[in-house]
């Protein structure tokens, strides 16, 4: 599973790193949107808010 999604569970200590040195590559992650729409406070948030947990 990605870090991101278990990363509560491996500081609680409920879940252990194994074979960290065979990980799987890193891929990016995209926000499509329409292009002839202005982005809602609510679609500028989420964005902002998965830019923000997905930073390394």
């Amino acid at each position: 599973m990605p870090t991101w999604m278990v990363e509560n569970q491996k500081d609680a200590k409920n879940l252990q790193v194994v074979l960290p040195k065979l990980a799987p590559p890193e891929s990016p992650i995209y926000a499509v949107m329409p292009y002839y729409k202005e982005l809602g406070l609510k679609q500028r948030a989420m964005i902002e808010f998965l830019k923000e947990k997905l930073k390394k």
